[in-house]
């Protein structure tokens, strides 16, 4: 089964959480597994990059787009300023730290891993998992919806404010846009 975990990823962004707060443990953790971290970052890109687009018509728009839409969708994923999306949002760290309830704002959360663990489980076939959103994430189509969710999310629970956080996830859309 080629599913991931977040500490696959974990080496992929700095060391700012996802409200921009420092994360001296996080940063110290991240130093010390570079090697081992790039390592399954380097796995992850070459399952990712081996895809082939298996559902829908080959005729498609989308699925005709499928190369372009993974390199980057794996370019994003190896920008630094991706970290705060890569995992899925820890509902008990918001409430510690004195932050609303994710889902209270947050209807379909979503996290960078959950896609990539629906592209990649073998046998799979490309839903999501733990979700009432219907994305088949190896069509270009769901895949696209399901990448700009992860950022619409991410806008919308941190607010007009302009922290980093908000920035880099603006700056990241407009990469992929």
């Amino acid at each position: 089964e080629a599913g991931f975990r977040s500490e696959d990823v974990s080496s992929l962004g700095g060391d700012k959480d996802l409200w921009g707060e420092e994360d001296e443990t996080k940063a110290q953790k991240q130093s010390s597994d570079t090697q081992s971290s790039m390592s399954s970052l380097d796995k992850m890109v070459e399952i990712i990059e081996s895809l082939d687009c298996k559902f829908g018509s080959g005729n498609d728009f989308w699925n005709q787009q499928w190369r372009r839409l993974v390199a980057c969708f794996v370019d994003i994923l190896q920008d630094k300023k991706s970290n705060h999306l890569i995992e899925p949002v820890d509902e008990e760290r918001l409430e510690s730290i004195g932050k609303p309830r994710y889902r209270s704002i947050i209807k379909n959360p979503l996290s960078f891993l959950c896609i990539l663990n629906a592209m990649t489980k073998k046998n799979g076939n490309g839903l999501l998992e733990n979700t009432s959103l219907s994305f088949n994430v190896r069509t270009g189509k769901d895949l696209i919806q399901a990448i700009d969710l992860v950022f619409l999310n991410s806008l919308a629970f941190n607010g007009k404010e302009r922290t980093q956080v908000r920035n880099n996830t603006l700056k990241l859309r407009k990469k992929f846009w």
